[in-house]
């Protein structure tokens, strides 16, 4: 798996990604309350005090005034399965059921995993067809398990 890093120049998403991390723990029920991850810098931003950390809070607080901020990570986020899938145009693509359902019905795929097996240009023409779909470059990678880099080659 490569990772990368993508910019985030959106206020809105990053507080959805604020929201994200913070909401981790919880999600995976590894804690009841936010504030109780030892591990978070989630108190960095919820003290009033200034805690002795390396986390700056200034550019947030900047944007979005610290009761805000507050009642939107408090509020848990519904469906957070395509967060990370945000591509360079700053679209969300569409959601993976709808993917999984289009190459079902418009190209025969039952299982996304399949499209890695496919011969290398029938591969691509279905990654194209998924692209010209709505669906994200990461949000492709991820549910047919070929590379960012090769489907990303495809929207050049």
């Amino acid at each position: 798996m490569i990772l990368r890093s993508e910019p985030v120049d959106d206020i809105e998403y990053f507080v959805t990604l604020l929201r994200y991390i913070h909401q981790n723990p919880l999600k995976a029920g590894i804690i009841e309350n936010i504030n109780d991850y030892p591990w978070s810098s989630w108190k960095d931003y919820s003290s009033d005090k200034c805690p002795a950390s390396f986390c700056s809070t200034r550019t947030v607080f900047a944007r979005i005034s610290q009761t805000d901020l507050m009642e939107l990570i408090n509020t848990p986020i519904e469906d957070d399965g395509q967060i990370l899938d945000i591509d360079t145009d700053g679209y969300k693509s569409v959601s993976d059921s709808d993917v999984k359902v289009f190459l079902q019905k418009s190209q025969g795929i039952a299982n996304p995993l399949m499209v890695q097996s496919l011969e290398k240009t029938r591969r691509n023409e279905v990654l194209r067809y998924a692209l010209s779909f709505g669906a994200g470059v990461r949000q492709l990678s991820r549910l047919t398990g070929v590379s960012f880099g090769v489907i990303q080659k495809l929207t050049k």
